[in-house]
């Protein structure tokens, strides 16, 4: 009778709590991976949104360079390696800007319309302030030119990761910029006066203002930026 007494009794899993709270941590610190789109390729309107601002980027950055649209590559088995490397730079730096920074921000001062306002124009400011750097290589007008420049890129950039709640088209749209003017600017070797910068400057502000077009409709609608 004993031993049928034993047998009937609920098995208990005993689950130790360590255990669970190191899960949680773990979960938690992966929540910015479907936060900033990591786990989504992006809405289809989005890739199609950006098809015309980067064919516009890629024009006005090679014509305010060079003052031409001729691209004559020399070189292509140099390109092939140079590619490479721009398209994981560009990678990286989406990562850090519209992935973790951009999301922080976000996270701070939530989905209101003034909080992604103020979100997307501090990561750009970020994102300007990073290609000032640049001054290493040059003069500090050309360098803060610069920097003026990749805010407004990085205005448009940080609605295009909210608007698809997806960091791939941006990623997409970093690369082929970069590879594209590479192209151009490599033919090329009267490029990079403080005029150049100051005309990217200026033309580089109606991809800041469709930004925030952008940040009109994501305001309308709940972004998914909370841990999964």
């Amino acid at each position: 009778m004993r031993r049928l007494l034993d047998n009937t009794r609920p098995n208990i899993i005993i689950v130790d709590s360590r255990s669970a709270r190191n899960d949680r941590c773990c979960l938690s610190g992966h929540s910015w991976l479907f936060g900033t789109g990591f786990t989504r390729l992006g809405q289809v309107q989005t890739w199609l949104l950006l098809i015309l601002p980067l064919v516009y980027a890629i024009a006005v950055t090679v014509y305010a360079m060079t003052g031409s649209l001729d691209i004559n590559n020399s070189n292509p088995g140099l390109t092939g390696i140079v590619a490479l490397f721009i398209l994981a730079a560009a990678f990286l730096e989406e990562v850090a800007f519209r992935g973790l920074i951009l999301h922080a921000f976000v996270r701070l001062w939530g989905e209101t319309n003034r909080g992604l306002i103020k979100s997307v124009l501090v990561a750009a400011l970020f994102f300007g302030a990073y290609h000032i750097s640049n001054i290493l290589g040059g003069t500090l007008p050309d360098a803060v030119l610069q920097g003026v420049a990749n805010v407004s890129m990085g205005i448009f950039l940080g609605a295009l990761v909210l608007q698809g709640r997806s960091i791939y088209p941006a990623v997409f749209f970093h690369g082929f910029w970069n590879l594209g003017s590479y192209l151009n600017l490599t033919s090329s070797t009267t490029w990079g006066t403080p005029t150049s910068w100051l005309w990217l400057s200026v033309l580089y502000l109606p991809l800041a203002f469709f930004g925030l077009v952008l940040l009109r409709d994501v305001w309308q609608r709940p972004l998914v930026f909370d841990a999964a």
